[in-house]
């Protein structure tokens, strides 16, 4: 188990900082000031070391970024820098992390862990969540992942700058079936009523524009036009009375994204 900061005296780091392992910093970019003030939030100094082998100066902006905000702690801050370099998506939760768009950071570890968990299960579907969320933030967007608190609600992701609520699906079969399940479930979820079997209920925010982003991964649907994926999905089942709960379904193929509205599918 790691020493906590508080186990080493002002005079070992000095030395510390002083010496050799000073260097690994500074040859980094990052200041000495930054690592003892980082220390005096309760990060270790062998999880700064680490971090700033592994990630350079922007693992340690993740870090600072995210326990100089309240609630969050340093053991989470440096969960979420290990887990944005192991994903190999440092640049991108680095973006995230420091716009202060994100609404609920505290639980960043959290989702990153799952996202990890589900790469490794083969799925894909909340690594999309998060780079659909780095790519808002991007744009000066405020964002939260599958949880807003102001105004309360639940969603894959939630815009409260644009107000849409967004459930998010990616399917990677070929299969038709599967691509009209996804929708479905997704609608089944934006109306509080939870998707398949064992999927928690999630009611979006009041008033906020409810969504449906499906992402065909599959390269056979890329040569589909808007009107034949509209009557694939019709010939799948996909309803109007399946969207009541729906404001906007979008599909994205290697081709493009295009959008309906359940009245395509009377």
């Amino acid at each position: 188990m790691a020493k906590k900061a508080s186990s080493r005296t002002s005079v070992d780091v000095d030395l510390a900082l002083n010496g050799n392992l000073g260097k690994v910093f500074s040859q980094k970019g990052i200041e000495l000031t930054q690592v003892k003030a980082l220390m005096n939030r309760g990060v270790t100094l062998d999880d700064l070391t680490r971090i700033a082998t592994s990630s350079g100066k922007k693992g340690i902006e993740i870090v600072d970024s995210l326990t100089s905000i309240k609630g969050v702690s340093q053991q989470s801050a440096v969960k979420v820098a290990k887990l944005a370099q192991d994903l190999g998506k440092l640049d991108m939760i680095h973006g995230l992390v420091r716009s202060g768009n994100l609404e609920n950071p505290a639980s960043l570890g959290s989702f990153l862990q799952k996202v990890s968990n589900d790469i490794r299960n083969g799925r894909t579907g909340s690594l999309a969540q998060v780079e659909e969320a780095a790519s808002r933030v991007a744009n000066g967007r405020r964002v939260a992942l599958e949880e807003s608190f102001n105004p309360a609600g639940k969603a894959d992701l939630i815009d409260n700058t644009s107000k849409e609520a967004m459930q998010m699906k990616v399917v990677t079969s070929k299969e038709a079936s599967r691509v009209a399940t996804s929708v479905k479930e997704a609608a089944s979820q934006l109306a509080g009523k939870g998707g398949k079997a064992g999927q928690a209920n999630e009611l979006p925010p009041t008033g906020y524009t409810r969504v449906i982003d499906v992402w065909l991964q599959d390269a056979s649907f890329s040569k589909l036009s808007r009107q034949q994926l509209l009557d694939l999905l019709r010939k799948e089942g996909v309803s109007a009375s399946d969207l009541t709960n729906v404001d906007k379904i979008q599909i994205k193929t290697q081709s493009g994204t295009y959008t309906f509205v359940p009245g395509d599918f009377k």
